[in-house]
C-alpha cells in the first residue's frame, strides 16, 4: 500500500488496524480460493482418493484397470468407448479432470464417487447384482451354498470352509458364509485384495 493511500485511510489515526484490516481481507479473500472436486471429497466428506493410494505407478495402474472392469459398461458411456486394455487409463485421465474442477459447477458427484474414490466391495457390485444380508431368504443362501462354483475345494477353501462339501455341516457353514460375507461387504475394493476379497464376496455373498 502506497504511503499516499495510506495515509489518506489513516487520516490522524494510527495505521496498525488498516494494515492489519488489509491482511484480513486478504485471508478471506484465500479463503474463497476455487474449492476443487478433489479437495471437497477429501476434506469434507473424508473419502480416498484413488490417486493417493499409492506412488508406484504399478499399483495405481492396477487399482484403475480394476475399477474399470467392474464398471466398464457404465463408464465407458461418461468417457467413450474403449478397450478393455486401455480402459482403466482413460477412467484415470477422467478422474483427474473432474477432479481438478471447481465443486461449485457440480450437483451430481454420484459417477465421481463412483470411479475415482476407493470405494467399497459392496460399492463395487456390477449391473443385475444385489448383495445378500441377514434379511435375505435362507433359499437365497442354501442356492449360494449348493453353487457348483462355491462346491469345488479351493473355493471353499479360500473362504475358511471344510474343503469338501457335507451337508451334515451345512447351517454351520452357511453360519460362516454369512459371517464372512458381512464383514467383506464392507473391506475396501483394491487390487491387490481382489481375489481374497472382492471376487469371494461376489462368489459367496450376491445374487443376480
Amino acid at each position: 500500500m502506497s504511503a499516499f493511500v495510506t495515509k489518506s485511510i489513516c487520516g490522524g489515526v494510527g495505521c496498525a488496524g488498516v494494515v492489519g484490516t488489509g491482511v484480513y481481507a486478504a485471508t478471506k479473500y484465500n479463503e474463497k480460493a476455487i474449492v476443487t472436486v478433489g479437495d471437497h471429497l477429501e476434506k469434507e466428506l473424508k473419502l480416498k482418493l484413488i490417486s493417493s493410494l499409492s506412488k508406484e505407478a504399478s499399483i495405481l495402474k492396477a487399482q484403475w484397470g480394476a475399477e474399470f472392469s467392474v464398471d466398464k459398461e457404465a463408464a465407458k458411456k461418461v468417457i467413450g468407448e474403449v478397450t478393455d486394455n486401455e480402459g482403466g487409463n482413460k477412467l484415470r485421465e477422467w478422474c483427474e479432470r473432474q477432479l481438478s474442477m471447481d465443486i461449485k459447477d457440480f450437483k451430481d458427484l454420484s459417477n465421481i464417487k463412483r470411479w475415482c474414490v476407493v470405494g467399497k466391495n459392496i460399492d463395487r457390485l456390477p449391473k443385475g447384482k444385489s448383495a445378500l444380508n441377514s434379511q435375505s431368504q435362507q433359499s437365497d443362501w442354501e442356492t449360494i451354498y449348493n453353487s457348483a462354483e462355491n462346491q469345488k475345494q479351493e473355493n471353499r477353501k479360500k473362504l475358511g470352509l471344510e474343503d469338501s462339501k457335507n451337508d451334515q455341516n451345512k447351517d454351520k457353514d452357511i453360519q460362516k458364509i454369512k459371517s464372512s460375507c458381512d464383514s467383506k461387504k464392507d473391506e475396501e475394493f483394491l487390487a491387490s485384495t481382489k481375489e481374497t476379497s472382492y471376487d469371494l464376496f461376489l462368489n459367496w455373498c450376491t445374487k443376480s
